[in-house]
């Protein structure tokens, strides 16, 4: 089943997760409605972790897919709307396996101009700047600084 038939069924069923990973069609609309899909059915303390953040090229990051690669899509785009606009969630990405985002609740997060997020989501900005855009820690930082 699609995701939007997934969080159609848990939502009906009243159930909550601790933990969800999103991994699915890697293209930004449906990206940034599983995570709101996700953020309905969260536990307070819970956290959502999205897979393939950090497009190594632009043909990665392509939309839609142009060769069979190991393909990011334009999930990277979400991750910049949730951290851009949602100062009720804390966002970085982990630097490992493609980019592993976490997003989860925290009060008080800085928010940005629409005009910078348009700008982010061009590649050659994306590219130059991905470090500071999607927040990305190292693994160390992520398993020794909580």
């Amino acid at each position: 089943m699609t995701s939007d038939e997934a969080f159609e069924f848990i939502k009906k069923e009243k159930k909550t997760y601790d933990i969800i990973f999103i991994d699915g069609l890697h293209f930004e609309a449906q990206v940034d409605k599983d995570i709101q899909n996700s953020l309905d059915v969260l536990n307070k303390n819970g956290i959502i972790i999205v897979h393939d953040c950090i497009p190594p090229t632009e043909e990665h990051a392509s939309d839609p897919r142009t060769r069979e690669i190991n393909w990011n899509g334009t999930v990277y785009k979400s991750i910049i709307n949730v951290r851009f606009t949602r100062p009720d969630l804390f966002v970085c990405v982990i630097d490992t396996d493609w980019g592993c985002g976490l997003i989860k609740r925290m009060d008080n997060q800085p928010l940005y101009s629409k005009v910078l997020i348009e700008k982010a989501k061009e590649w050659n900005y994306f590219n130059k700047y991905k470090w500071e855009l999607l927040n990305i820690i190292s693994i160390n930082d992520f398993l020794y600084n909580p």
